[in-house]
């Protein structure tokens, strides 16, 4: 089964996307890591960024340089947008590369309207913009800038409200799987 797993930042993706590897022994991809991996490994993605953010990605030691997206955002947040129209479309092509292969669980906070074509089902994970504040850890700022250029619906064919706990979310995850308690 191709299912996508969405919802916006510190909704709980990761760890529904957890729960249900565990439970069906499918594997995974995070369109977040893939986005990293082309940072670093895609010559021509790096340079459009550092064309967009002005200054290298890259330390020394060959990691992303997570603080200088911060830094840069919070002065021009613009740049986002930019750096979305970048990154979006080589961010999707492997992902339906993916999902094309085999059976998979994807995980984006971002709706990439070729892919979610592709998908068997969606798995629309949601809660309230305070609880998702506090779980995702970001400054206020930064928060609010990722939060302000993500869907408020992604039209899943199934959608999880996942602000009560872990054991809730395990339960709501075994119904869309068609699990009995």
């Amino acid at each position: 089964m191709k299912i996508i797993i969405c919802g916006k930042i510190g909704a709980g993706k990761t760890t529904a996307t957890k729960i249900m590897r565990t439970i069906t022994g499918t594997s995974s991809i995070d369109a977040d890591d893939v986005a990293r991996s082309l940072y670093r490994d895609n010559n021509e993605i790096r340079k459009g960024v550092e064309k967009i953010l002005e200054e290298e990605i890259i330390d020394k030691n060959g990691n992303l340089k997570k603080e200088l997206f911060r830094k840069k955002f919070r002065e021009n947040p613009g740049k986002i947008k930019s750096l979305d129209e970048l990154l979006h479309p080589a961010v999707e092509k492997i992902l339906i590369e993916n999902l094309n292969n085999q059976n998979i669980f994807i995980e984006t906070p971002v709706f990439l309207e070729k892919l979610f074509s592709k998908a068997d089902r969606v798995l629309e994970i949601r809660a309230r913009k305070e609880i998702r504040k506090k779980r995702s850890g970001f400054a206020n700022y930064f928060f609010e800038i990722m939060d302000s250029r993500q869907e408020n619906d992604f039209g899943g064919d199934f959608i999880i409200n996942n602000e009560k706990g872990k054991l809730e979310l395990e339960l709501e995850i075994g119904s869309f799987l068609g699990l009995k308690p």
